[in-house]
C-alpha cells in the first residue's frame, strides 16, 4: 500500500500525483507547485496503474486500462512517454478521472470533490473511472505547520497528516 500525494501548478493548471518520496520532496521545494496533500491510499492488488508523461505540455495521465495503455504506446508515443507502473490496486473503479478543457487530468475518490466539480466546474468533464483506492487515514490533529512527522519504514503517520505538516523523510527510498 502507498499513499498518493497531489500537487497543483496554477500556471499550467496541471495536477501531479505521486507516491515517490524524491518526487514529493522535489515538488515541495519547487515554488511552481502547490502541495495539496495526501489524497488516497493505493490497495495492493493485481491491477496495474500506468503513468504517462506528456512531452509537449508536461501533464501526466494515470490509467489502469490495458487497452488505453497499449493505444498510447502504439499510436501516441510522439506525444506521451510511458513511465511504467505507478502503483497497483485491486479494482478498476473508485477514482474518477476528469479532463480539463486544456487537456490536463484531475483524479479524485473524494465524493465532496466530485460533487463540487459536477455543480461548479463545467470545464472539467468526467473522462474515465480509472482505478480504485482507499481514502487516506484520519488526519492528525493540529494546525498548519505545527505537526512535524518523522517518516520512516513502518511509520504509517505520513498518510494521516493534514497536508501542511512538516515531514522529515528518515531512511526511506520511496513509498512504493
Amino acid at each position: 500500500m502507498a499513499t498518493v500525494f497531489r500537487f497543483y501548478n496554477p500556471t499550467s493548471t496541471n495536477h501531479h500525483y505521486t507516491t515517490d518520496k524524491n518526487e514529493i520532496a522535489s515538488l515541495r521545494e519547487n515554488t511552481d507547485w502547490n502541495y495539496e496533500g495526501a489524497k488516497w491510499e493505493t490497495v495492493d492488488g493485481d491491477v496495474n496503474v500506468f503513468r504517462f508523461f506528456n512531452k509537449i505540455d508536461g501533464r501526466h495521465l494515470l490509467s489502469s486500462d490495458e487497452t488505453e495503455k497499449d493505444n498510447i504506446i502504439d499510436n501516441l508515443s510522439n506525444e506521451w512517454n510511458y513511465e511504467g507502473i505507478a502503483f497497483t490496486t485491486d479494482t478498476t473503479s473508485g477514482v474518477a478521472r476528469y479532463q480539463h478543457e486544456n487537456g490536463s487530468f484531475f483524479y479524485t475518490n473524494d465524493q465532496t470533490e466530485m460533487s463540487f466539480i459536477s455543480d461548479n466546474l463545467s470545464h472539467l468533464t468526467i473522462n474515465n473511472s480509472s482505478f480504485g483506492a482507499n481514502p487516506v487515514s484520519p488526519r492528525i490533529e493540529g494546525t498548519i505547520n505545527d505537526d512535524v512527522i518523522d517518516f520512516s519504514s513502518g511509520n504509517t503517520a505520513l498518510s494521516a497528516h493534514e497536508g501542511n505538516d512538516v515531514i522529515n523523510f528518515v531512511g526511506v527510498n520511496n513509498f512504493g
